[in-house]
């Protein structure tokens, strides 16, 4: 995605307005996003980076998944050529104190191949799941809890040749992706004036690279990445008639970076 003539890299990409990790060359992979359990996308385009950071210079966009749907089981598949299937499972309820939604959605596509002289698909096959989940909840008649929760996992089997000087090397193996998180907020209302919220915010990202050189029956590549996000906000507001609000806050965030390409791990935390 670009906007504004600029980057990938400085497109911010939020989720339930939290920050995708797992990034490749600044590009995050909309792959990873299954449109099964999305309610709408809010797109910010310009500058953005006095409330949302640098990475936000040439806008934003907000994925906003569902929260509510009619309650009962629904069931939806989709089948296309090169045996692409699309199966999605979405339960819903409704109860006295709060609602929950939990979707499930497999894909898998056994990829194309656009030179049928070349050796192995231009798209190769690949299989993914995601589990996504909504829970609100009314603990006490002040305080309301909120939980919003995914897990995507995915996994790509490679089979090609790369050439390296005189000889040609025949490449198999697996590669595999996760990407996790959960936003759980609490909000407490101590009068009709005054709110006080706390949102926390958890996120994993992890791929690995298990390739075997098949003539040499030895292994070609063997990386990894791992990458993890901490979010604490605490925010307290105050309305003092009908054109005052007043508003204080706190929070932090701890990023961490491990990859077999750098050592040891790196932290950023402000």
């Amino acid at each position: 995605i670009q906007m504004e003539g600029m980057d990938p890299r400085y497109c911010l990409m939020l989720i339930d307005g939290e920050p995708m990790i797992g990034q490749t060359a600044g590009t995050t992979d909309l792959s990873r996003f299954t449109v099964s359990n999305i309610d709408r996308i809010e797109i910010i385009r310009g500058p953005a980076s006095s409330l949302y950071g640098s990475d936000a210079l040439a806008g934003v966009i907000n994925i906003l998944t569902k929260d509510s749907a009619p309650t009962g089981v629904v069931l939806q598949t989709q089948y296309g050529s090169h045996r692409t299937s699309d199966l999605t499972a979405t339960d819903s309820a409704n109860f006295s104190r709060g609602s929950a939604i939990v979707s499930l959605n497999r894909f898998q596509t056994n990829g194309y191949n656009l030179v049928e002289s070349a050796y192995g698909p231009t798209v190769p096959p690949y299989r993914d799941y995601t589990l996504t989940g909504n829970l609100r909840y009314r603990l006490t008649p002040k305080l309301d809890l909120a939980v919003r929760g995914r897990y995507f996992s995915e996994r790509q089997r490679n089979d090609y040749r790369s050439p390296a000087g005189k000889d040609t090397l025949m490449i198999r193996g697996h590669d595999h992706l996760l990407d996790a998180g959960v936003n759980p907020v609490l909000s407490y209302r101590a009068s009709g004036k005054w709110n006080l919220k706390l949102r926390s915010y958890w996120s994993w990202y992890r791929t690995r690279n298990g390739l075997k050189d098949v003539k040499a029956d030895s292994v070609y590549d063997d990386s990894g990445f791992r990458q993890s996000l901490w979010k604490e906000e605490l925010q307290s507001q105050h309305t003092r008639g009908v054109r005052l609000v007043r508003m204080a806050g706190a929070g932090f965030t701890t990023e961490t970076v491990l990859s077999t390409r750098f050592d040891p791990r790196e932290t950023l935390s402000d």
